[in-house]
């Protein structure tokens, strides 16, 4: 008898599903920072109140005078609703048969297609804890598609910028295109699969001509869960699907106006906006102190941790090269690096400085920790409902497991946060594998 699915769901629920889990967890230090919660869910989402106004019933009185009317704090309910993730492998019979006798060409087997699931997994949603929940890969650049198969893009991640456009791109990637002034398919049974990236970022290679019926303008690019005249709905597309991300949460109005069933403008004292400073150019300690202090002195924010991207980081060191000693204990071999050499923090005041591949371009997040939160309702399980973890592929000699997260971000008091844009920096184009 050969082996089946009970066989093989006990192997693969036993050796690798806490793996991808820790791997996750590894992987996604950005995600790590905020605090996990699970509890709260009410079906698919999480309510509870945040408060928006102090109580101004505060104040000075003559001796046995009238005091002020009373007031009240004022309160709005955050709803965070689950968002989805799934991850599939698939295995032939033939692999597995062949594996039967060899328990080392077994796990080499497995091993390859649950270590690549929980890699692109932890790529995935390294993009997505940066963005604002759109599902947006890039912009479309240009106002007329002439029919080739080569398409402009630009705003890599939906985040404003001419840099590399195709950074999160990647050939063989399913795609279609989103009207944004609707969040409509901008053309049904249209997807499109990336043949290649070009090496400058700036535009891809697609399967079949893009015209002006199939697209516009500034039209998201997002993935497609199929391809071609599959894609016929906007329900086969990431787009408004994914968690929400750094630039959603730390953010006035721009990406996110209305944060988790709350209107970001309407809220009494602008308590969910966060501190944002644009078009900063040359980085420079006044500018960085200036939204510390600027979030201590809005709502007493904290700045714990930094976080930008590599090319942000080096600007940074710039900064204070002319402040920093380089010669050490021996002077024949002075050393004109920094920690970030080994990849680890650099400091401002004590305040540590992460980077991040997945972080937006000339963008600096300042952040108190305690406010993020990561809501689980799943935090990471091979779906078996059916009792097996492997199972048959209808009308096909195949046998497929699907991993799942189901969970969502939320910041619970926006102005403790702050945010830099536009910052000068040397970006090193690369289009992450």
């Amino acid at each position: 008898m050969g082996q089946d699915t009970t066989a093989y769901d006990e192997v693969l629920k036993t050796v690798y599903e806490k793996g991808i889990v820790d791997a996750l967890n590894q992987e996604q230090e950005t995600l790590n920072l905020m605090k996990r919660e699970t509890e709260g869910w009410s079906g698919k989402e999480v309510k509870f109140p945040v408060k928006l106004k102090r109580n101004f019933s505060a104040a000075a009185t003559a001796e046995g005078g009238v005091i002020h009317d009373a007031g009240q704090q004022e309160y709005e309910d955050f709803v965070i609703p689950v968002k989805y993730n799934h991850g599939r492998i698939q295995l032939t019979a033939a692999v597995m048969k062949a594996s039967e006798s060899n328990k080392g060409a077994f796990a080499r087997a497995l091993g390859s297609e649950v270590d690549g699931l929980v890699e692109d997994l932890a790529d995935y949603r390294g993009r997505v804890i940066f963005g604002y929940g759109k599902g947006v890969l890039a912009l479309v650049n240009e106002a007329d598609p002439d029919g080739d198969t080569t398409l402009l893009v630009d705003s890599p991640g939906g985040i404003a910028g001419s840099t590399n456009g195709a950074r999160f791109l990647k050939p063989g990637m399913y795609i279609a295109f989103v009207n944004p002034g609707d969040g409509s398919l901008r053309s049904t049974a249209k997807g499109r699969t990336i043949q290649s990236v070009a090496a400058d970022g700036t535009s891809v290679v697609i399967d079949s001509a893009a015209t002006m019926t199939d697209v516009a303008n500034n039209d998201y690019v997002v993935i497609a869960h199929q391809s071609g005249t599959n894609v016929d709905a906007i329900s086969k597309t990431t787009y408004d699907k994914e968690q929400m991300g750094l630039s959603g949460m730390v953010d006035t109005t721009t990406y996110v106006s209305t944060f988790h069933g709350i209107d970001r403008s309407a809220s009494p004292g602008n308590y969910l906006q966060s501190v944002v400073i644009g078009s900063v150019g040359a980085l420079s300690a006044d500018i960085m102190q200036r939204a510390i202090d600027t979030v201590w002195q809005k709502s007493r924010g904290k700045t714990d941790c930094i976080i930008c991207e590599h090319s942000v980081r080096r600007a940074y060191g710039i900064m204070v090269e002319n402040d920093r000693r380089y010669s050490g204990a021996d002077l024949k071999n002075p050393d004109a690096g920094t920690r970030a050499a080994m990849q680890k923090d650099l400091s401002f005041g004590g305040i540590p400085i992460k980077a991040d591949k997945y972080a937006p371009y000339g963008t600096m997040f300042g952040l108190q920790s305690d406010t993020f939160t990561r809501w689980m309702l799943c935090e990471g399980e091979w779906a078996k409902e059916t009792g097996a973890i492997l199972r048959g592929v209808s009308n096909e000699d195949t046998y497929e497991g699907i991993y799942r997260i189901f969970d969502n971000f939320s910041c619970e008091k926006g102005s403790a946060n702050w945010k830099l844009t536009g910052i000068t920096a040397n970006v090193v184009v690369i289009n992450l594998p």
